[in-house]
C-alpha cells in the first residue's frame, strides 16, 4: 500500500540554545522548529534548484553576460539564505541571535541545513533500500531452494 499523510507541520523539531556552565549543560533558549509542507517545499528548492536553472544560462554567455549572472546569483543566494532562516527561525530568530552571538547563530543555520539536506536525502534513497532490501530476501529464498 501507498499511503501519504497531510500534517499541519510536516516537521516539529526542538531547537536549543545551550551553555556549558560547571562542566553542566543548561539551557539558554529553546523553541520548537515547526515546517509546513509549503515550507518544506520551499526548503528543498532553495537547497536544490538554485544552480540546476542557471547553469546552462552561465555557460552560454559572453563574460559580461557572466558577471552580471553573477552578480544576479550572488543576490539570490543571499535573498534564499535570508528566506531558509526566516523559515525554520520565524519570531525565534532575533532573540535566538541576540543570545547566541553571531558566531554559533551561524552554526546553527548550517546545522539546520546539514539536518534538512539529511532529510530530504532519506527521502530519496528510502524507497530504493526497501527494493533492494527485498530483492535481497528474494535471492536469499531463492538460494535456500538450490
Amino acid at each position: 500500500m501507498l499511503k501519504v499523510t497531510n500534517k499541519n507541520f510536516e516537521i516539529e523539531e526542538l531547537v536549543q540554545l545551550t551553555k556549558e556552565i560547571d562542566n553542566k549543560e543548561e539551557i539558554v533558549y529553546e523553541f520548537k522548529m515547526q515546517i509546513t509542507g509549503d515550507e518544506l517545499e520551499e526548503i528543498k528548492n532553495i537547497l536544490f534548484n538554485f544552480t540546476k536553472n542557471n547553469f546552462k544560462e552561465y555557460i552560454k554567455a559572453s563574460s559580461e553576460e557572466k558577471e552580471e549572472l553573477e552578480k544576479k546569483a550572488e543576490e539570490k543566494i543571499k535573498e534564499n539564505d535570508e528566506r531558509f532562516v526566516d523559515i525554520c527561525f520565524k519570531e525565534h530568530k532575533e532573540k535566538f541571535k541576540e543570545l547566541a552571538g553571531n558566531y554559533k547563530f551561524e552554526e546553527m543555520i548550517e546545522n539546520m541545513r546539514g539536518y534538512f539536506l539529511d532529510f530530504f536525502m532519506k527521502k530519496q534513497i528510502s524507497p530504493l533500500n526497501t527494493s533492494i532490501s527485498n530483492l535481497t530476501k528474494i535471492m536469499n529464498n531463492f538460494q535456500q531452494f538450490k
